[in-house]
């Protein structure tokens, strides 16, 4: 990442996958790739690089999980803001996950050094996809 003289840094523009897109972004669009590039990673994916060991949370694999307890999904939304927050870009972060429509949501709310920045993600089979760049009305049956 680089800097050039926003907080936020600069970057290529793809969140995830391919096919890559060769155009820069910044500002609040690459924290939001940031975030979701570190959503889409297992943990400690960057360790044979020398890098960050515990960087990562897969939530891809929440898809096989059963929320059978009260407070699963609670549990899950706080191990993903703690994720979030390892980014140092990142100096508050909030998340719930909820089930809807036959898919998982991430919906994240945060704080930078520039501000507030919101991010509503759609957990799939092969990797997490942004769906909005702002808070959506609540999904039907979301728990907390």
């Amino acid at each position: 990442m680089t800097n050039i003289g926003d907080p936020l840094g600069c970057d290529i523009a793809c969140a995830t996958g391919f096919p890559l897109v060769m155009q820069l972004c910044w500002g609040e669009e690459n924290l939001q790739n940031a975030c979701l590039r570190r959503l889409n990673a297992d943990q400690g994916s960057l360790a044979s690089i020398g890098d960050d060991s515990t960087y990562g949370r897969n939530v891809v694999k929440l898809l096989n999980k059963s929320f059978d307890r009260r407070g699963d999904m609670a549990a899950e939304g706080s191990q993903i803001a703690a994720e979030l927050r390892k980014d140092d870009r990142v100096q508050s972060a909030t998340a719930r996950v909820a089930t809807g429509q036959g898919q998982l949501i991430v919906i994240i709310e945060g704080q930078s050094a520039v501000g507030p920045f919101a991010l509503v993600a759609a957990v799939g089979d092969v990797s997490v996809q942004r769906l909005n760049q702002g808070i959506v009305a609540p999904v039907t049956g979301a728990t907390t």
